[in-house]
């Protein structure tokens, strides 16, 4: 049954069964199999490829939306991220960004202080070559 799911979460992120072969370091024709129930997933496996799918382990074993809508269908979520407030965005962006400028600045006075040391300190003092 998880093969199912499993097809479902691979094709919804656009990836092939090579791909995910070749991530899980097993053969095509393997994942193929694990696609279409003939083997079954290890644990070990099977949160790599929730990991790579971005997908929950209940999602790809089928356990979403089954008792809560009591059709027993597991739908894969969509994968468009909810929407988000935006005032709380642009605080998050104008907070990276001031982080960028700070390191950008310590940076620069990093590099002029080592450019004035192996100048032997020759350097002006004060002054930012960047």
């Amino acid at each position: 049954m998880p093969g199912k799911f499993l097809k479902q979460a691979r094709k919804m992120r656009n990836f092939t069964q090579a791909e995910m072969a070749a991530f899980l370091n097993i053969d095509p024709s393997t994942y193929w199999k694990l696609e279409n129930g003939k083997i079954k997933l290890d644990t070990d496996r099977l949160v790599l490829i929730a990991d790579k799918l971005e997908v929950s382990l209940d999602t790809l074993l089928g356990r979403n939306g089954a008792k809560a809508n009591g059709t027993g269908a597991h739908p894969i979520p969509d994968a468009t991220p909810a929407p988000a407030n935006d005032g709380f965005l642009k605080e998050m962006l104008l907070k990276k960004t001031r982080q960028v400028d700070e390191t950008h600045r310590l940076l620069r006075r990093a590099m002029a202080l080592l450019e004035r040391t192996f100048r032997g300190g020759r350097g002006v003092r004060g002054s930012d070559p960047y």
